[in-house]
């Protein structure tokens, strides 16, 4: 019960007394102990680069184009300015770490303070703790099973995940190309106003000057890249790709190529928005096609040549069925009979025809392990034989008799045998 209630059930005097005894109290903590709130999460630094949050995420179960199952997001405390990086181990988070460290010093003139992990093997290690120190950083590590200490990371992840999972689905995009869409997402996201940031952008907040968007298109949709070195003035200027994302380093396109399977960037590109081509074949490999078993294709076949037959008897029946009614129903039983016999020998026709096309028509060859063995009954004809080379007529008449002896001599097969000769017996 809680302080409130024993209170009112004890009289004045002895409710004065409840608040220390509760104090003293060891079984309310063993069974009503609960988390404490946390804190709302707010900017707190006053500079960009004062505090960095860092967290990896994966690994994931299909790996990129590039062999990549994870990828390390570093979010800005000031800025919320967002870098994703593709990783193939966790022990590429080190050398990633330490190259955006020094890019940090080199583009913005600026030092990192601190950063703010969890507790993964891929931050609390040797080579971490002594470039944090080496560096003076202050590394900042959230409690065991307390990921809301590293909130803002974590967030950050849930909200690229959201808007990957959307564009991905718009333009039904494989899965085997997450990771550019992951990089087009935080791209995008960089550009587009927070409310936490009182609706300016990252991009703002870290350069001081509003983004470009103008060069900003719908991600998965159909482009026509210009083909650059022609060869020949009559074949087609430009090639099938398929918007991926968009470059930091170049003012151009990350473009898939259908035909080639392989990714280029360019700034020469028409694009049609409303056109997915990914979106276009998964529809096309999904609608219901006409296919017949073998033997019912071969019996439209055979009907057809049955009905062209039939066209072509039909005006000597004609003839024959205007002379009397009597004529008509003959003719008419013979042609129903003709029929039946005819398609009664289209099936044994077909039958045939399916048996025939199941049998193996390739030639059988030896297996290569036999290609060494001599025998009569696999080769048939040997080219060079060895009875045709090898003849007892040359051998002189002591060697014959010699033998002809040793070949007389026959060895026992059994115990019993050898027990009764001599010779073994001595042996």
């Amino acid at each position: 019960m809680s302080t409130n209630v024993l209170k009112r059930i004890f009289s004045v005097e002895k409710s004065l007394d409840i608040d220390d005894r509760l104090k003293q109290c060891t079984v309310c903590p063993s069974a009503k102990q609960t988390r404490l709130s946390f804190p709302s999460s707010n900017i707190k630094t006053t500079c960009c680069f004062d505090l960095i949050h860092m967290d990896l995420w994966g690994p994931y179960r299909v790996p990129t184009m590039n062999g990549n199952k994870y990828f390390l997001t570093i979010v800005d405390d000031f800025s919320r300015m967002t870098w994703v990086f593709l990783l193939k181990f966790k022990t590429d988070v080190f050398v990633q770490m330490k190259h955006f460290l020094s890019y940090v010093q080199t583009q913005f003139n600026k030092v990192v303070k601190v950063v703010r992990t969890d507790n993964g093997s891929e931050f609390v290690n040797s080579l971490c703790n002594s470039l944090f120190k080496s560096l003076g950083i202050v590394h900042q590590t959230s409690c065991a099973y307390t990921p809301q200490q590293n909130g803002v990371a974590e967030r950050k992840h849930r909200h690229i995940l959201e808007v990957t999972r959307a564009l991905r689905f718009q333009g039904e995009i494989p899965i085997r190309f997450w990771g550019y869409c992951v990089l087009a997402v935080v791209y995008i996201i960089n550009r587009l106003p927070s409310s936490v940031l009182h609706y300016q952008t990252p991009y703002e907040r870290l350069y001081g000057k509003k983004p470009n968007c103008d060069h900003l298109r719908v991600v998965g949709c159909l482009c026509y890249a210009k083909v650059l070195n022609e060869h020949d003035k009559l074949l087609t200027r430009t090639k099938t790709t398929v918007l991926m994302g968009f470059c930091d380093t170049q003012k151009g396109y990350v473009l898939y190529d259908i035909v080639n399977k392989s990714f280029c960037v360019s700034r020469d590109v028409s694009f049609r928005e409303d056109v997915f081509p990914f979106k276009e074949k998964n529809k096309a490999l999904q609608e219901p096609q006409c296919v017949f078993p073998l033997g019912e294709q071969q019996y439209r076949a055979t009907d057809t040549t049955t009905s062209a037959e039939t066209i072509q008897v039909a005006p000597e029946i004609g003839d024959e069925v205007c002379d009397s009614a009597d004529t008509q129903d003959t003719d008419l039983g013979s042609q129903n009979n003709q029929h039946e016999v005819t398609q009664e020998a289209t099936d044994t026709d077909r039958s045939h025809k399916v048996q025939g096309q199941r049998k193996s028509t390739r030639d059988s060859k030896t297996p290569i392990w036999m290609t060494d063995f001599v025998s009569l009954n696999i080769h048939k004809e040997v080219p060079y034989a060895l009875s045709k080379y090898v003849s007892y007529e040359r051998l002189s008449k002591e060697y014959m008799a010699c033998l002809a002896a040793s070949s007389s001599v026959s060895e026992p097969t059994n115990y019993l045998e050898a027990s009764k000769d001599s010779r073994w017996v001595q042996a």
